[in-house]
């Protein structure tokens, strides 16, 4: 009997299993998952951060109207002002909101 537990391999079996390897497939399969979404992650923050970024002039134009005297003490558009500088920059209300909200800070 003896012999036919070597001839499975009886001591030695536990250096063939897989779980002594440095990584399992499915350990692999984990880490390329991970790679790759944070890639594809990375790469769709890039493309809205281009999306999103304002054009000099509109830039100008809203620095304009928050150093302006008449808003400098109270630097928050009321929504009829709002509507109007999105009519005549092209921006929409959440990065209009969003650059206020910024530059009220710095």
């Amino acid at each position: 009997m003896a012999d036919l537990s070597n001839k499975n391999g009886g001591g030695s079996k536990s250096h063939q299993e897989p779980n002594s390897a440095p990584l399992s497939p499915r350990s692999r399969r984990k880490s390329a998952k991970a790679t790759s979404s944070s890639s594809s992650a990375a790469a769709a923050a890039a493309a809205n951060k281009k999306k999103c970024a304002l054009s000099p002039q509109t830039v100008e134009y809203l620095k304009s109207w928050i150093l302006h005297p008449a808003h400098i003490e109270h630097p928050y558009p009321t929504e009829e002002e709002k509507s109007k500088i999105m009519a005549e920059t092209g921006i929409e209300l959440k990065q209009l909101t969003n650059w206020f909200v910024n530059n009220r800070k710095r």
